[in-house]
């Protein structure tokens, strides 16, 4: 399931680039931020999935990843 994020430039900074505070303060608040997300997708019905493109299955997939798999974090 690929789509646009508007957190996706908000992913954890790879290793390579050193962790700033402030690396680490935008992670944190995109984590929430995904949270929050997710958890609205799972309140959605299934006539509200189909309008933005997802199967239940999808939803809940999305739902079950790990706090810290942001999108646009592969």
């Amino acid at each position: 399931m690929e789509h646009a994020s508007p957190i996706a430039h908000f992913a954890a900074p790879k290793p390579s680039t050193g962790l700033t505070l402030a690396h680490a303060i935008y992670w944190v608040e995109a984590v929430f931020r995904t949270l929050r997300e997710r958890r609205r997708l799972m309140q959605l019905d299934g006539r509200a999935l189909r309008d933005i493109g997802l199967s239940r299955a999808e939803a809940e997939r999305e739902w079950s990843r790990p706090f810290w798999d942001l999108p646009g974090d592969h």
